[in-house]
């Protein structure tokens, strides 16, 4: 996938992907003003699980993608 995506060469720890994301995703939104364009990105971890904030504010920066921690198990939380 990294050859393909052209990312084997790349070397800064995963910035330039990062910023790359930032740019498609601003660039999407902002190139019709016609259109709604919305990307619904979040991640969701359980209560009580240490997520660490560089990993957060990434995702947050970079994807808008918020963090949601929750209840994710137990009766009646999610169908089966």
């Amino acid at each position: 996938m990294k050859s393909t995506l052209e990312f084997a060469g790349l070397t800064d720890g995963g910035d330039q992907r990062k910023r790359g994301y930032r740019g498609l995703i601003d660039l999407l939104v902002g190139l019709d003003p016609l259109v709604t364009f919305g990307i619904a990105n979040s991640i969701w971890y359980r209560q009580g699980e240490d997520i660490l904030e560089p990993f957060t504010g990434a995702c947050s920066t970079y994807f808008d993608a918020p963090g949601n921690r929750d209840q994710l198990s137990g009766p009646g939380r999610w169908p089966t």
